[in-house]
């Protein structure tokens, strides 16, 4: 954990540490110590490539939970929000699971625990993309000028987590909140294109969003778009997607 990586955690060395039945209770332990703080990004990565649920709640507590206006470190911050990316990495090892993919078997929770954990984390990405009231619950605030620009900047972190999730569903959102960014009203009703009716009727649109936050958002979802339909395609999701990735 208390190393740099230049190029990202080795993906293949996590999942090989995530056969330990005691390590996401350890790594949420540290993750609870400020004098881990320099590595809690490191941590939360660790915790999102082993693909346990059981670290679910813990990492969203961690993300959610602040000290209201104390200022944040940027490593704080950063780890934080990179819950977001950890969960979306849980979301490709649960539907993996789920859909009796031939992959290592690294959750042995029942059937109906990890289908409840994987609707746990899907519901809570969904929510960060399409909901604005999602970020309320957040207890800090960091080095934005308001609570509106983090809660964009959270948006993006979101983004960039279901990009990992290789999820088809996900897919659909996606590529809803890209035309909606770029179409308004056009891009249709989202439970015409995906099924599904978002409970906060305000879902933001481009008229919200300062013009560097609109560009970035929408190159993010571009991506994110790409990246998670090239996962889907993977037999074994992440671990195929990382071996492929350049060295």
């Amino acid at each position: 954990m208390r190393q740099t990586f230049v190029s990202g955690i080795p993906f293949g060395e996590v999942r090989s540490f995530s056969r330990c039945q005691w390590a996401p209770t350890l790594l949420l332990e540290l993750l609870g110590k400020p004098s881990e703080t320099e590595y809690a990004d490191n941590i939360v990565f660790t915790l999102g490539m082993m693909g346990r649920i059981e670290a679910i709640d813990g990492l969203i507590r961690f993300l959610e939970t602040g000290d209201g206006g104390a200022a944040l470190s940027y490593q704080a911050y950063q780890a934080k929000s990179d819950v977001l990316i950890a969960l979306g990495c849980i979301l490709n090892q649960t539907d993996l699971e789920l859909d009796g993919r031939d992959v290592e078997r690294i959750n042995t929770a029942p059937a109906a625990s990890l289908q409840a954990a994987h609707d746990r984390v899907f519901a809570y990405l969904r929510a960060g993309l399409l909901d604005p009231s999602q970020w309320s619950k957040v207890g800090w605030k960091g080095p934005f000028p308001s609570d509106f620009d983090r809660n964009v900047y959270l948006t993006k972190k979101t983004v960039m987590g279901l990009s990992l999730s290789g999820d088809s569903k996900v897919q659909c959102y996606l590529e809803w909140a890209k035309d909606h960014l770029e179409m308004g009203p056009q891009a249709g009703l989202l439970m015409d294109r995906c099924g599904f009716r978002p409970a906060h009727p305000n879902t933001w649109g481009r008229e919200h969003l300062a013009r560097r936050d609109l560009v970035q958002l929408e190159r993010l979802l571009d991506d994110a778009t790409a990246v998670n339909s090239e996962i889907a395609k993977y037999p074994r999701g992440l671990a195929d997607y990382y071996s492929q990735a350049p060295k």
